[in-house]
């Protein structure tokens, strides 16, 4: 048996080496070949080139015709990074590639905050403990870092009952229990936000010896030391599911509060009893709402149902069926469709608007012309009236 001969020839542009070395080389066909590179002083490697590309390292090659293969390795921009104040800067000093993209991140330790970057002499304020910097030369970076004021945020009822979420969030801070505690910029403007575990909902904040029934949303103003608490209390669940599964719709809650769980076609929140919630079933393309169930009984056919949440924990089913599409479609610009039914649900589609009905259902069409623009016919149907049995297709 004969196997034939193919050639590789291995060169390097720029300073670098390879293994094997740059050379040539004769492999029986079919054979791989591992090609792995070092870089020289200053410069790093980069992209193959020939019969080869990408920046794969090492470069597995397999020898099904003859190969000319060249590793190029380009000069890189040296990084240097330093701090002033108490904080670290990550990613640390380093050599890169021109053109690389490098977010550093600027970490404070204890009451300090990051204050500006500097970067080749030129100061860049309020720009936020994360920066990207484009390596196209040079770069020598501190991160300057001055005393700020700390906010204290504590979940007075324990972790297992809710949290509490920070906008604006950065690198640092620090966790003892239940407290966290981060530390801003004097006149920063701090969102917190009470995320209840499902069970649970919002009781109050507190601040100063004074509670807030605030909801969810507290801000502070960052121009002392802050301390908030805030606790959680128990509360009625309602979980509603989507039938047959998430592809056939949706269910909007209003209010919708922060926290909660939602897992496929199930979801999960937390009311305080007594509140009113709308639920909205939202029909995806191909499927319609058909009704509302609870504990397999219909409760209601109109996609918005109303609940007035007591003590008893609720679960709700929203019925959505296969339908047909009503396509309808006006040139971009002149105008828009109203219809009737106009059920929650349906997507625009480029110039077209889709949306599903049952089989038999009548639509009614209003053609709503943009400024400028009259209505002159259906160029389809030439009907405001349509009775749907079949599919309607875009044209």
């Amino acid at each position: 048996m004969f196997r034939k001969e193919h050639t590789l020839n291995l060169g390097i542009q720029g300073s670098g080496s390879t293994t094997p070395a740059a050379g040539v080389y004769t492999h029986l066909s079919g054979d791989g070949v591992s090609i792995s590179t070092a870089s020289g002083t200053d410069h790093l490697f980069s992209h193959w080139e020939g019969d080869a590309s990408g920046s794969d390292e090492p470069l597995t090659v397999v020898m099904d015709s003859d190969k000319d293969i060249t590793a190029i390795f380009l000069e890189g921009y040296d990084l240097t990074t330093s701090v002033q104040g108490q904080g670290a800067v990550t990613p640390s000093s380093g050599l890169y590639l021109p053109g690389t993209l490098v977010e550093l991140s600027a970490t404070p330790v204890g009451n300090y905050t990051l204050d500006r970057w500097i970067v080749n002499g030129t100061t860049y304020a309020n720009s936020g403990p994360v920066t990207t910097l484009l390596m196209n030369e040079d770069k020598n970076v501190t991160a300057v870092f001055d005393m700020g004021y700390s906010l204290s945020a504590t979940v007075l009822t324990g972790g297992e009952t809710g949290s509490i979420e920070f906008d604006p969030d950065y690198p640092g801070g620090m966790v003892n229990g239940d407290t966290r505690t981060e530390v801003y910029k004097a006149n920063t403007e701090v969102e917190l936000t009470a995320v209840a575990e499902v069970g649970y909902i919002l009781d109050y904040w507190e601040e100063s010896g004074v509670q807030h029934n605030s909801g969810p949303l507290y801000c502070v103003t960052m121009d002392s030391n802050r301390s908030v608490s805030v606790a959680f209390t128990e509360g009625t669940t309602v979980t509603t599911f989507v039938s047959p599964d998430e592809s056939a719709g949706r269910i909007e809650y209003n209010p919708d509060l922060p926290g909660g769980t939602e897992n496929a076609n199930v979801r999960t929140e937390t009311y305080r009893p007594g509140t009113e919630l709308t639920l909205t079933a939202v029909h995806r393309d191909g499927y319609y709402f058909d009704h509302w169930e609870m504990n397999g009984q219909t409760i209601g056919t109109d996609p918005i149902h109303t609940l007035l949440v007591d003590s008893a924990d609720v679960t709700l089913t929203a019925v959505f069926l296969p339908g047909y599409t009503l396509w309808m479609n006006v040139r971009s610009g002149e105008g828009a469709f109203e219809v009737n039914p106009d059920h929650p649900g349906g997507t625009i589609e480029g110039t077209y608007r889709v949306e599903t009905y049952p089989e038999d259902s009548t639509v009614v069409l209003n053609p709503v012309p943009a400024e400028g623009y009259a209505f002159l016919n259906y160029l389809v149907w030439n009907l405001s009236l349509i009775h749907i049995s079949e599919p309607t297709r875009p044209y």
